[in-house]
């Protein structure tokens, strides 16, 4: 089992590696509270966070908290994504330090397709948002 919205293992009374459980919990707290992931988005690729939680290597890419971007090779050309697994609710700080004029988009894998609700970080500023499952949204 783990827990609802940072996918962090929980303990059971059968659990005979208490220690691997505990320790992943507390590495993705820690992450999605003051950890930064950076995330180079040259050459105009969009970038999906890892959504995938395996037992005793944490953190996932999707649980930090602070999402860095930048460019380290060819300069975009138009707004990139940084794409988040569908029903993952929590809220991100998104930096776009890509230096390239242009806007980074936080949006859920399939919200292009179906509509939903993103959020456009242009170049040189930050946004803080919530994602509520389906939707992303800006809350400054």
């Amino acid at each position: 089992m783990s827990t609802e919205y940072l996918d962090l293992p929980e303990l059971s009374p059968n659990d005979t590696q208490v220690d691997i459980r505990e320790n992943g919990a507390k590495d993705g707290l820690d992450a999605a509270l003051a950890g930064q992931l950076i995330i180079d988005l040259s050459d105009n690729i969009n970038f999906e966070l890892d959504g995938i939680t395996v037992e005793g290597v944490t953190p996932t890419e999707f649980q930090f908290g602070l999402l860095i971007a930048t460019n380290t090779g060819i300069p975009n050309t138009g707004i990139v994504d940084i794409i988040i697994p569908n029903l993952t609710r929590k809220q991100y700080t998104v930096v776009n330090n890509t230096g390239t004029g242009f806007d980074v988009r936080l949006i859920h894998f399939d919200g292009e397709a179906n509509g939903y609700e993103s959020v456009l970080t242009p170049d040189g500023s930050i946004s803080k948002t919530y994602c509520d499952g389906i939707d992303v949204w800006r809350i400054t």
